[in-house]
Formats: structure tokens, sequence, C-alpha cells
């Protein structure tokens, strides 16, 4: 059962740091909107990580390495993506037009069994 409100936010001020200023708690929609989003960190742009590692031939081993196994790993992330929604896809309508099929059919052969009428 989950705390009530009081306690709900007594809790939360215990477990905030004693220097933090309190902050007005946010509602459901700005919650979801934070999730949402939320800011990533800039990440470095590759040629620099390249000019970082273009004296030791070491670390572009490792650069060339560790690049192609993360550029392996992305396409595999959106190969993997674009599966799972085609199959949600062909999934959700292979079942819905089963259903209206066999709705159909049981309407026209239990329900209407003389129609259409000669």
């Amino acid at each position: 059962q989950p705390l009530a409100s009081p306690a709900r936010d007594s809790a939360a001020k215990s477990l905030r740091s004693r220097n933090a200023p309190e902050e007005a708690p946010l509602s459901f929609l700005e919650r979801v909107k934070k999730g949402i989003f939320k800011q990533k960190e800039p990440e470095e742009p590759w040629t620099d990580t390249l000019k970082a590692a273009e004296g030791d031939p070491k670390a572009l081993s490792v650069l060339l390495l560790s690049g192609s196994v993360r550029a392996v790993g992305g396409t595999s992330k959106a190969v993997r993506e674009v599966v799972e929604a085609v199959d949600t896809f062909v999934g959700r309508y292979l079942l819905l037009t089963t259903v209206a099929y066999v709705s159909l059919k049981f309407v026209h052969y239990k329900l209407l069994p003389d129609f259409p009428p000669l």
C-alpha cells in the first residue's frame, strides 16, 4: 500500500539534501514532459576522438575496433527495432482480420443461414 501524502512528503524531505532548495512537486504531465524531453549530454565529436588517437597506433587500433563494434551494435539495434515494429504491426492486424473474418462467417452461417434468399 503506497504511503499517504503527508508520510510520503516527510520521507522525501528526510532523503533530500539539507542544502538543496525545496522544489515544488511536479504534476503528472510535467513529469511526463520531463521524461520525454530529457536533455542528453552533448557527445564529443568523433573527429576530436580521432585527432586524440592520431599519434598513437595502439590508441588508433583500439579506436577502430571499438568504433566498429559500436557501428555493428547501432546497426543491430536499428534492425531489431524495425523488425519489432513490423512484427507488432503484422501481428495486430492479422489478429484483427482473423477476428473479423470469423465473426463474418459466424453471422453468415449461424445467424443468417439462408442469406441471400433465392
